[in-house]
């Protein structure tokens, strides 16, 4: 009988959270790349933004508040600990931007920037993500 990936099991899990290299290692859909914890990388503050925004809607206060749940302990991974919503709602409004920009639509991007011009002048003050 097959084993099941490592990924799936207790020896492909880290107990700090996340995948140990072993578990990275055995899941077939990708190639999984260790958590970032270099401030600037795009890949966290992606991840950062995406998964505060998980924890607020999808988690109950219980586990919201539990530093041992899976969640807290994968946002702790990554560093994730100073993303505050203005900061997540810059970084989504940019991906925003950047995506309408892609795809032709300048005059939506145009008024967007317009519309939230101030963030763009309070985000010098906020932690660079």
């Amino acid at each position: 009988m097959a084993k099941t990936p490592a990924w799936t099991r207790k020896e492909g899990k880290n107990p700090s959270g996340g995948l140990n290299a072993k578990g990275r290692a055995s899941y077939k859909g990708g190639t999984l790349k260790a958590p970032s914890k270099v401030v600037g990388n795009k890949r966290r503050a992606s991840f950062c933004a995406r998964m505060s925004g998980m924890k607020k809607k999808l988690t109950s206060a219980k586990t919201a508040r539990d530093p041992q749940s899976r969640i807290n302990k994968a946002l702790r991974a990554w560093n994730c600990w100073y993303m505050n919503r203005k900061t997540c709602f810059i970084f989504r409004l940019k991906c925003i931007i950047r995506k309408c920009r892609e795809n032709g639509l300048f005059n939506i991007a145009i008024k967007l920037k317009e519309k939230y011009k101030n963030l763009w002048e309070i985000q010098n003050l906020l932690p660079h993500t």
